[in-house]
This record gives structure tokens, sequence and C-alpha cells, in this order.
């Protein structure tokens, strides 16, 4: 018997194709001359086996696989996946989601897909994609085998009207055991939305397993950073977010600022030691970032993702009126302390706004330096229309801290920007929180997981 095998790599896909030979006596006129060679005495019919493997790594991008952001690709090379290559498509968020295809309570607030559209990818364009970016930023290994055996994952194959035209959705991103992986591409404004080196997170919203009330069923395409647009569509500041250790991590800005307020917290919870971030080496394109413990710890940290906002300095209008203002402390010093943070060691400032707010805005605040290099973050209380406290903190009994910058951006409480000004905010406060856990309910609907800044108030 002899044992023929095709791999299809790295999909995951083995096919056996297992012929019997045998010899014997048969007539040559039972044979099919059309399907069976003449060498053939006798026919067996041939048996098919599919060997499938369902570990977690069939859960890694398909190209250039990688569990976090991955570099590498090539405008040059055909990217197989959902999307044609030769086409563009547009996010439709008023595509429903079929809530009888699945046996668990699907949201029926979450819709979205994407659509065919006649748009070009182009530089400064911030709705349309391109097919082949989209199939090197989302296919999956384990996508590429369902294309293989049965054509792809589909929603439903009971008819459906999900409006006109077809519609594109990430279902095989759902699973128990599914992670973020992202993309990043020099030249990505020229293929998709995405600035030019900006980040592409693709999240699915299965979070591990967790068993819920109800559930998204897609995959979301999350921009790990995007551009913040005054009410004039003029750039005055952009989001993202970084993963890195203790280690110094360097951030390549999108764009160009004469004066940056960068406020960056707070970390994931991946090491569950006290911590605080630091930064230094702020200039007009980048600065430097990572993750510090308190003096009594070892300062040896796992990988977090620490969420950033970066804004030109100066008093800013978002779209629908909101106000937002950027600016810098230099120089918190030892002469004025106060207790008013608890017994750690605090120097403390107040901050009148170079232009005061009609109500209490949401204030966070960042150390930007890292003049002293002992363990310090900054605090903010007492804060109103008109100003705020604010005060460096160190641990407990470590004494006084070095002249430290310290960066604060306060935004009026509401929700600015849109699908069409390439981005969405939301500012608020939630009061009462103490070493508890509490859940935060955003006011607005997002289409994927939120770029979330916040601090103490």
């Amino acid at each position: 018997m002899k044992k023929i095998q095709h791999q299809l790599s790295p999909a995951g896909l083995f096919v056996g194709l297992m012929l019997g030979i045998m010899t014997g006596g048969a007539s040559a006129a039972t044979l099919d001359l059309a399907n069976t060679p003449l060498f053939l005495s006798n026919q067996v019919k041939p048996n098919i086996m599919v060997m499938l493997d369902n570990s977690g790594s069939m859960k890694a991008a398909m190209y250039n696989p990688s569990w976090s952001v991955r570099s590498g690709f090539d405008p040059a090379r055909v990217y197989s996946g959902i999307f044609d290559i030769d086409k563009s498509y547009v996010y439709d968020y008023s595509i429903p989601v079929n809530t009888s295809a699945y046996n668990v309570a699907i949201d029926p607030a979450v819709q979205g897909a994407f659509v065919e559209s006649l748009c070009t990818p182009a530089s400064g364009e911030r709705t349309c994609w391109s097919g082949q970016y989209l199939n090197w930023l989302t296919t999956r290994r384990v996508d590429a085998r369902r294309a293989v055996l049965v054509g792809g994952k589909l929603e439903s194959r009971t008819a459906y009207n999900y409006g006109s035209g077809l519609s594109y959705k990430l279902v095989a991103n759902n699973e128990r055991s599914d992670r973020t992986f992202g993309g990043q591409y020099s030249s990505s404004d020229s293929y998709s939305p995405i600035p030019d080196g900006g980040i592409a997170m693709v999240a699915s919203p299965a979070d591990g397993g967790a068993i819920k009330a109800s559930y998204d069923p897609y995959a979301k395409v999350t921009f790990g950073s995007g551009i913040i647009y005054s009410d004039a569509g003029t750039p005055i500041g952009e989001f993202g977010q970084v993963t890195t250790d203790e280690v110094w991590a360097t951030v390549t800005l999108q764009g160009t600022y004469a004066d940056p307020v960068i406020v960056a917290k707070p970390p994931t919870i991946a090491g569950s030691d006290p911590s605080v971030l630091r930064m230094q080496s702020v200039t007009g394109s980048s600065f430097q970032i990572r993750v510090q413990e308190y003096e009594y710890l070892n300062d040896t940290h796992a990988d977090e993702v620490i969420s950033y906002m970066v804004i030109e300095s100066g008093s800013h209008t978002l779209s629908g009126g909101m106000k937002l203002l950027a600016d810098t402390v230099v120089d918190i010093d030892e002469t004025n302390v106060t207790g008013n943070c608890g017994s750690a060691r605090t120097e403390h400032a107040d901050i009148a706004f170079r232009s005061s707010f009609s109500t209490t805005p949401v204030v966070v605040s960042s150390v930007m330096t890292n003049n002293d290099t002992d363990a310090v973050n900054s605090r903010v209380w007492n804060v109103d229309a008109g100003g705020f406290d604010l005060a460096l903190q160190e641990e407990e009994e470590e004494g006084s801290h070095g002249n430290e910058t310290i960066a604060y951006i306060a935004v009026e409480q509401g929700q600015a920007g849109d699908a069409a000004s390439g981005y969405l905010l939301e500012a608020g406060i939630l009061g009462n929180v103490d070493e508890n856990a509490d859940t935060l309910s955003y006011s607005t609907t997002f289409d994927s997981p939120p770029v979330l800044v916040a601090a103490m108030q």
C-alpha cells in the first residue's frame, strides 16, 4: 500500500489520499479506463483521511505569525483570505447580527460588517480598506483551514437579510482560546484608514471563554493608534497603546508636535506588583516609556499594555464644541509640601487652567520626565472649573523627589468625534472607587475596544 500525502503549511491541514494497489486476475472489461490507470488489475475505492490541527497555535495570524504586533506586509504579494485583493471595502455600522445563528444569547446592539466599495485607499482617507491589506491583517491559520475545507466559516447557512449587497464579518475569531494580535506597516495609510506606521489590532471579544449574559460574536479591528482632530479638522494629537515591561520602550508618534503633552496611564495588571509608569526623552516625534516598580521591589515586571494620549500644548475645541486643554507644569519642587495624598512623601502645587471650563472637567496627569529615578506618581484632587491641586507621590519613607515636568490633559465631560472624524472620544468620571474592582459602562457604543486613559481625580 502506498501513501501519498500533501501538506498545506502553515494552515495546519493535512490531506492524505490512500490508494490501494492489489494484484489479481480481474477482467479488463470491468475497468473504468477514464478514471483508473491501466496498470491497476483491481479497483479499490480511494479513502480520504483529513488530519486537522486544532491547537491554540491555529489562532495565530496566517501571515508573519505573532501573538503581538507584527510587520512584513508586502504590497507585491498575494494574501488569501475572505476579502478580494482587487477590491476595496468600508465598514458599514448598520448591518445587523443574525442572532438566531448562535446557541447563546447575542447582544442585538452589536452590528456592522465590511462591505465592498468603489473607494480608493489613499493617504488621508479615513474609511477605505484594501482587501489585500485586510487579508494580511485579519486572516488566521484557522481561517485558511476552513477556506480549504468548506470555503470559510459562515454566520449561518440559512438565508438571512443583512441588507443590500454582500457583507464580510470576522466570525471565525471569537472562540475560547482566541488572542489579540496586530499589524503595522510603514505605508499603511495607502492601504487602509490607519496612519502610516500605525498599529491595528485584531481583537476577539470572547474574553477567554468568560460566561456572559450576552455575547459579541465578531472579532474587531482596533486601531492601536489614531489621530485626534479639532472641530476644524486640524490634527491636534493622537492616541495609542504600547506594550513593555521595566525596559524602556520607544514610541514613534504619527504626527510631529512643537510642544507635545503626553499622559499615559493606567497600565494593565499582567504583573500584580505595585508599579508606576515613567517617561523620558520626549521629543516632537517620539518618547520613551517603561513600567517602574516601587523601591522595595526588584523592578522586574511583566509586560503591560499602556494607553497613551498626546496633545499639542494649548486649548482646543473638538467636534460638538467639547473643550480640551493640554499643558505642562515644570519643576515641582520641595518648597510646598503637603500631606493631602496620605503619609507618603508629596510635593504640591495649585494649578490654574490657562482658560477656565464651564463645568468640572476630567483631568489626567502623568510624570513626563525621569530626572529623579525613584518611583513616583502624579496625583490630582480638588478639581473644579478653574483648576486643581497636583502633587508628586513616592513610596512611603523614601524622602524628597527631584524636580519633574508633569503633563496634564483636561477635557469637558461628554462625547466628541464620530466615524467620519476618524475617532470617537468619551470623557467621564466614575466616583466612589476603592480597592475593590468596579465595572465602568461607557455611554458611547464603540465599534471596538477603545484606548482607555484614566487616573484618580
